[in-house]
């Protein structure tokens, strides 16, 4: 069978042992469930119920920041932080979120939740699992057709995540993570993490990147620096928009066999790149857009796919449950092999 598009479409009948492995090494950058009512059920369970006065489940980005604080976990990595997260960097990273991990017992095979507490107001209360054990069916299903259907899935990643719907808000809690409550010394460490995170084309690469941005910090030679940059990064196709800001930096899920994205959107735009141009991941409640992780590179030879969130200027209403993405995906690894962005080849088109 042949493609013409690297987004494929697949229904939960096509999800066979070795199907969405087949789709992706024909080169398939993304594979998109639909028709399955399991992944609307979740959407609703974990987004629309768990939101507004008198629910049990109260999300971070409706919290204050000591409840935030009080639920979050904290972790060497971003991947490895847990509970209630505010994730904010320049360029890299933009979200309120709350992060948890299944896992099942291999010999009763009892699903428990990390974080177990959450506190709300002052008290503390469990997640409802009620609806975990179909979480963890959706990603057993795609474990299977990604590769290999008899392995044993132990963790489980359901992420729930909001980015802001005005960009300026978005400033905002850089401004705020970035310099108010940081010393001298940590302040020029955010800013080195900044100035290497902005490097681009040639300059993208570790050592260059490291030195790009050491000679960031002198006033005299940063001006000329960043001009030099943008003048790369107007060829760099990776990092080239139609005006659009990047509020998620081009990458690849390096601690998950892959991610499944479903969810509601309104001025924020998620993309996939095969290699020459992006492509728009059309997100929605009841679509689970699958995309392949390090991991499954690794085992099966799947190349992961590289993508990135933008900040757009489309007309769109700040609703309550809009620019909301709940993320189903796994087995999490726990040891993690980062995969430089230019390091794959370029996937091939399909047909």
């Amino acid at each position: 069978m042949t493609h013409e598009t690297p987004i494929i479409e697949v229904t939960a009948d096509r999800l066979g042992p070795g199907e969405l492995c087949r789709l992706f090494h024909q080169g398939a950058i993304a594979a998109v469930l639909v028709g399955d009512p399991r992944v609307r059920r979740v959407w609703e369970a974990l987004v629309l119920d768990a939101t507004g006065p008198g629910v049990a489940d109260d999300l971070p980005w409706n919290a204050s920041l000591l409840e935030i604080a009080r639920n979050h976990r904290a972790g060497t990595d971003v991947s490895d932080r847990l509970g209630d997260v505010v994730e904010f960097f320049p360029g890299a990273i933009g979200y309120i979120g709350r992060k948890l991990e299944l896992s099942r017992d291999p010999t009763t095979g009892e699903l428990s939740c990390q974080p177990a507490m959450f506190s709300r107001r002052s008290t503390t209360s469990n997640p409802d699992l009620s609806v975990f054990p179909l979480c963890w069916e959706i990603v057993a299903d795609v474990m299977g057709s990604v590769g290999d259907g008899t392995a044993n899935v132990y963790r489980v990643a359901v992420q729930r995540l909001k980015y802001e719907h005005d960009l300026a808000d978005i400033i905002r809690h850089y401004e705020l993570m970035g310099s108010n409550f940081a010393d001298r010394w940590t302040r020029i460490g955010r800013a080195l993490d900044t100035y290497r995170r902005a490097a681009r084309g040639p300059l993208k690469s570790k050592y260059l990147s490291n030195i790009f941005a050491f000679l960031c910090l002198a006033p005299p030679l940063r001006q000329q620096l960043l001009r030099l940059n943008a003048m790369v990064a107007r060829s760099d196709r990776v990092w080239r928009t139609n005006g659009e800001t990047i509020i998620g930096e081009p990458h690849y899920d390096s601690g998950r066999y892959f991610s499944g994205l479903c969810g509601a959107r309104g001025n924020i735009v998620t993309e996939a790149y095969d290699g020459h141009v992006w492509h728009e991941l059309r997100i929605a409640p009841d679509r689970l857009v699958i995309l392949p992780g390090g991991p499954a590179w690794r085992k099966w030879g799947i190349r992961p796919t590289l993508h990135r969130v933008l900040h757009t200027t489309r007309a769109s209403q700040s609703q309550a449950h809009t620019n909301i993405t709940l993320l189903l995906g796994g087995p999490r690894q726990r040891r993690e092999a980062k995969i430089p962005v230019r390091y794959l080849k370029p996937k091939k088109a399909p047909g």
